[in-house]
């Protein structure tokens, strides 16, 4: 009888070792996959910055460019105005030394 206790709490020990180990298996499993979980989500965090990055840089360009080409046509005319008086200017002085 001693035998087959022997062997029952034998044979529990191992099964008790054997869900243990199966726990501490399965907690590896899972820290695991909260690291790639974690590292997933600030992958894709930074990407999210980064895109909202470029979109940022891309509408202060088109701004940029867009006032500059403004600017541009505004000086354009400026500098024919300055022209169309400067030669009315030459033209009434070249008239009154006549």
């Amino acid at each position: 009888m001693s035998s087959k206790l022997q062997s029952s709490s034998c044979d529990s020990r191992q099964e008790i070792r054997k869900i243990n180990a199966d726990k501490a298996t399965n907690a590896r499993i899972r820290r695991r996959r909260t690291k790639k979980g974690r590292k997933a989500n600030e992958g894709m965090t930074a990407a999210i910055i980064l895109i909202a990055f470029i979109i940022t840089a891309a509408g202060v360009a088109f701004v940029i460019l867009t006032m500059g080409s403004t600017l541009q046509q505004q000086l354009s005319a400026t500098g024919q105005q300055a022209l169309q008086q400067a030669s009315s200017a030459m033209q009434n002085f070249i008239h009154t030394q006549k």
